[in-house]
């Protein structure tokens, strides 16, 4: 967890960005906005997208699960204070997926009440960065039990059988929990990024 944050500034306008997209997404990556990325059922726990048709209900679990101070800490674009910014937040990850910039997927129970979230962000968003990016969190009292591991394994899989070639994480280097998490899938090779503070860790999927 930690690309979506104030490091790596976004393009101003809806225009530019939305222009940075077309050119710099191929077609696996069009693909995946345009099919949009199927649920995934893990017995206990599901993956699942956002619902456009219940907002109120979305942002009411967005507000329980992202408000915490290590989020605020290590995702602070993730991180809100109440149901109000929640409701603000969702609607900003859909105008998001409308301009192909990110999808924002639910760790849900399985009854459909999300405790987490998996942010794919598309390439060129990012300033110096033309990759794939992926940002997670989980609610408090859910982490430490693999299923952020679990969950992002899945997330891979399907983005392997799109035929992506390939993601990166960003994650601040004091935050050990989330490196625990990709080191348990796997991803325990990691550099220094552009922002010193943070390692870069990726994952070859095709």
């Amino acid at each position: 967890m930690g690309i979506f944050n104030n490091f790596f500034k976004i393009k101003d306008s809806k225009s530019d960005h939305t222009q940075k997209k077309e050119k710099s997404l191929d077609t696996a990556g069009m693909l995946l906005f345009i099919n949009g990325f199927p649920n995934i059922d893990l017995g206990q726990i599901k993956i699942r997208n956002l619902s456009l048709n219940n907002i109120e209900l979305e942002a009411k679990y967005y507000a329980l699960i992202s408000n915490y101070t290590l989020l605020k800490k290590y995702l602070p674009g993730a991180y809100v204070q109440n149901e109000t910014h929640a409701k603000e937040k969702i609607s900003e990850y859909f105008d998001r997926h409308l301009h192909k910039v990110s999808i924002t997927l639910c760790i849900a129970r399985t009854d459909n009440k999300p405790i987490g979230y998996i942010m794919l962000n598309a390439p060129g968003i990012y300033e110096e960065i033309d990759n794939w990016t992926i940002d997670f969190w989980l609610h408090e009292s859910m982490q430490g039990h693999g299923i952020m591991a679990a969950s992002l394994s899945a997330v891979l899989n399907q983005l392997k059988n799109s035929n992506l070639s390939s993601v990166l994480f960003f994650v601040k280097k004091d935050n050990q929990k989330a490196l625990k998490v990709l080191s348990n899938i796997g991803l325990k090779s990691k550099k220094e990024a552009l922002d010193k503070s943070m390692y870069q860790l990726g994952v070859l999927l095709n």
